[in-house]
């Protein structure tokens, strides 16, 4: 709890004990320090803008990049338990690109915390709409 006393007034504000208020400036900054390490613990191939991170795996067995995957996953959920960090497992989705349509068609078991993964047929990253055969 936070006062204030200005003049006679005393205001006061609650507090959370960890992490800052959003829209800090010093939000984005310490965001991006706090979690300089999290490229380590993911083994695939990854890609981290501001807070979105996107983890891939190239195979032509999808089951081979399915649990290679997986692992990761887990990886990542250990690294945000560890640090108080939540996922968003609404975005958190999963889509496979190929130019082939048998594998395309296949699902893969991708799963959180127990939680299987959705698959997104047309996925947008960053305002970009990516199809499956990756033709844009």
């Amino acid at each position: 709890m936070i006062k204030k006393k200005i003049n006679n007034g005393i205001s006061s504000k609650q507090i959370q004990e960890e992490g800052l208020p959003q829209g800090s400036s010093l939000s984005c900054t310490l965001f991006l320090i706090f979690i300089n390490d999290l490229l380590d613990v993911v083994q695939a191939e990854k890609a981290l803008y501001a807070d979105d991170l996107v983890m891939w795996h190239t195979n032509k067995h999808p089951g081979i990049s399915a649990r290679l995957l997986n692992e990761d996953l887990d990886r990542l959920q250990n690294y945000c338990d560890k640090w108080k960090l939540k996922i968003n497992n609404s975005k958190t989705v999963y889509s496979v690109f190929t130019k082939s349509h048998i594998t395309a068609k296949k699902k893969i078991r991708l799963s959180l915390r127990g939680t299987n993964l959705k698959k997104e047929e047309i996925p947008i990253y960053l305002g970009v709409k990516l199809d499956r055969q990756l033709t844009l």
